[in-house]
């Protein structure tokens, strides 16, 4: 028989059997993916609201370097380095921050030029960075940053002597202890001080204050 939106109706012929009518279908229809996107929404994004980073920090790290020197006054090198690293900051929420540190880009010496040029150059550097956390699974985030970097270079010859501030950037993971955690990161810096460039890899513990 024709129901009153033109299409059959046999839950009144078949007992205990009851058709869904075409419109109330489409009627229930958003209802039903709009429930299934909730779920997946709890399923991948509530992980990174999981743990609580926001807070003071500190942290420390042993970092390697490594160094490419561009020719200036006919002297270029590449070399590595052992060095160490301090930062500290706040994050306001889990997932955004700033972040101040301490980094000493090491030492590098080079072997006299055609003109007998012997290079010995350190440099060191302070930055300031906004940091942006994604906690992707349970005690781990992976973390960006980005600032300014003021770099400092001294050497034996006065031509290297300089400073500037920069463009300072980096990637990281985390794993999450509780106050304690420990982190691998790969920062760079690429300055206009005789083209120096300055490849980081950090391996380092970071304390985060209670709450």
């Amino acid at each position: 028989m024709k129901g009153k939106h033109g299409y059959a109706e046999y839950h009144n012929e078949l007992p205990g059997y009851k058709l869904i009518d075409t419109q109330d279908y489409y009627q229930m229809k958003p209802v039903n993916l709009l429930a299934a996107g909730s779920i997946l929404f709890s399923v991948f994004v509530s992980p990174a609201f999981a743990d609580d980073d926001s807070g003071w920090f500190l942290g420390a790290s042993v970092n390697r370097l490594s160094a490419d020197q561009k020719s200036v006054e006919d002297v270029d090198f590449e070399d590595s380095d052992n060095a160490f690293g301090l930062k500290g900051g706040y994050m306001f929420t889990n997932l955004f921050g700033i972040e101040a540190g301490y980094i000493d880009l090491g030492d590098y010496k080079t072997k006299g030029n055609e003109k007998g040029l012997n290079l010995n150059l350190d440099a060191e550097g302070w930055y300031l960075a906004g940091v942006l956390n994604f906690t992707p699974a349970e005690n781990w985030d992976l973390y960006a940053k980005l600032g300014a970097f003021v770099l400092d270079t001294n050497s034996n010859l006065t031509e290297f002597d300089d400073s500037s501030t920069e463009v300072y950037g980096g990637v990281g993971v985390e794993y999450d202890f509780g106050t304690w955690n420990i982190f691998g990161e790969f920062s760079a810096v690429n300055t206009d001080v005789n083209d120096l460039t300055t490849d980081i890899l950090s391996l380092g513990i970071k304390y985060e204050f209670p709450r």
